[in-house]
């Protein structure tokens, strides 16, 4: 059942919608989909492995892999209904407590910003920046699509975000990857 405030966050959304966002946002959304991060998880790793960068690897690795099965098995375990089809502008089928998409925005595009910010020093930094920014709008817009979509509640997003937080900061904390 959806809170007060998921439902004036969804109504808001729904009252903002426009041909040019409804593009924007449905083409960065994918972004969060398996097919599209994983690729990028598999790209970082690759990289990783080929600079001998085991601590960092392992950190990715886990990080991702103990994130995205706890999202899993707490959209199993909870069962929550997304808002009503007729908000929804693309087609989901899971449950939605909480926001696999929101939790890949941190899990992936956030643990791949500390990646590049600690060993990425001999980047051209036009480059780098560009990195930077393009993660950044992942890390912002990824969640942000799932609620103008009509996809998911605002509490989906948030605990999505929070999964990710937490799993990316135990895993940075127990792991402890050598900073360079």
């Amino acid at each position: 059942m959806p809170y007060n405030i998921d439902n004036q966050i969804l109504n808001f959304f729904v009252s903002l919608r426009t041909p040019a966002f409804n593009t924007f946002f449905k083409t960065i959304s994918e972004f969060g989909e398996i097919y599209i991060a994983g690729i990028f998880v598999l790209v970082v790793l690759f990289i990783l492995y080929k600079n001998k960068q085991k601590s960092f690897l392992i950190f990715f690795l886990s990080t991702v892999i103990i994130g995205e099965a706890t999202i899993q098995i707490l959209k199993l375990i909870i069962a929550r209904a997304r808002p009503p089809i007729e908000f929804a502008l693309v087609h989901e089928s899971s449950f939605s407590f909480p926001s696999a998409h929101a939790a890949t925005a941190i899990l992936v595009f956030l643990s791949i910003l500390i990646i590049v910010k600690a060993l990425g020093k001999n980047l051209n930094k036009y480059f780098k920046a560009l990195i930077y920014t393009t993660l950044i709008i992942f890390i912002v817009f990824i969640p942000i699509s799932r609620l103008y979509l009509g996809i998911h509640w605002f509490s989906d997003v948030l605990g999505g975000l929070l999964i990710g937080f937490i799993t990316l900061f135990l895993s940075y904390k127990l792991i402890r990857p050598n900073l360079v």
